[in-house]
């Protein structure tokens, strides 16, 4: 898995319009597609004997069946240590089998991109069979079905980030000061520098074609301790498209900033 920043599709899984089935955990599992780290879904009485299954079933928006394409699986605050993902296409008149898109065995962690070929599917299901401490409910913070846009080659060359929770100072009548927290959304300003053609086109590509998409930004770094799959944002171009170009380095000379913030 690289390290460098990637790109996706918002969640497939739309939680306004498809239909989920769940072994136990109603009452929470929409909770995994909201983009909210701080909430999820929980098992109800589960143990390491029983699998638990979540089951999406893709709705258009007059609630007929429809297939979507669909690449990889981002999972956060997952508790779960053997997991299968199936899909299942719909081919007009019913849901056809089952198929295997991936499998996992003695995880030990929490956060996953799973990957596997493109494929068009009205339907996905995840099956977990036990937990990373055994017998623990199962959870998941965050499940996103989607597809890859780009996979960036290069390192970002500037990176800052907004802080979501801003402080103001508010002044009492008796002159003392108190700090008064709010919530904002997430921003980022990102650059990369002296890139090359095929990369400059990659990013122009997301800023015409996606109104809104997935990024995360520090996936995996070479210490394991600064890796950070679970920060992942959907966000839009906070602003118009700025590049430069910078004419004597022909192969790789094109410099572009980003503006982005959180939906």
């Amino acid at each position: 898995m690289s390290e460098y920043p990637q790109f996706f599709e918002v969640n497939k899984i739309n939680k306004d319009q498809d239909t989920f089935s769940v072994v136990s955990g109603l009452g929470t599992v929409e909770n995994c597609f909201d983009y909210n780290q701080t909430t999820q879904w929980e098992s109800i009485g589960s143990s390491d004997a029983i699998t638990e299954i979540i089951t999406v079933l893709f709705k258009a928006a007059d609630d007929s069946e429809e297939n979507r394409s669909i690449n990889r699986v981002i999972l956060t605050g997952f508790n779960g240590k053997d997991f299968r993902i199936y899909t299942a296409y719909w081919n007009g008149a019913a849901y056809d089998a089952w198929v295997l898109q991936d499998t996992v065995t003695s995880s030990t962690i929490e956060n996953h991109i799973r990957s596997f070929t493109a494929v068009s599917c009205g339907s996905i299901k995840i099956e977990i069979d036990n937990t990373i401490v055994a017998a623990q409910e199962k959870t998941i913070t965050q499940f996103i079905a989607t597809q890859l846009i780009w996979e960036a080659t290069m390192p970002m060359d500037a990176f800052s980030i907004k802080n979501k929770q801003d402080a103001d100072i508010r002044r009492l009548y008796n002159g003392k000061g108190q700090k008064i927290l709010h919530y904002d959304k997430w921003a980022t300003s990102i650059e990369f520098r002296q890139i090359t053609q095929i990369e400059r086109n990659a990013l122009r590509d997301i800023y015409d074609n996606y109104n809104t998409f997935i990024i995360m930004p520090e996936p995996y770094t070479y210490l394991a301790v600064y890796d950070k799959p679970e920060e992942f944002y959907r966000v839009f171009f906070q602003s118009a498209w700025d590049q430069q170009y910078a004419t004597t380095i022909k192969t790789a000379g094109y410099s572009i900033k980003m503006n982005l913030e959180e939906v």
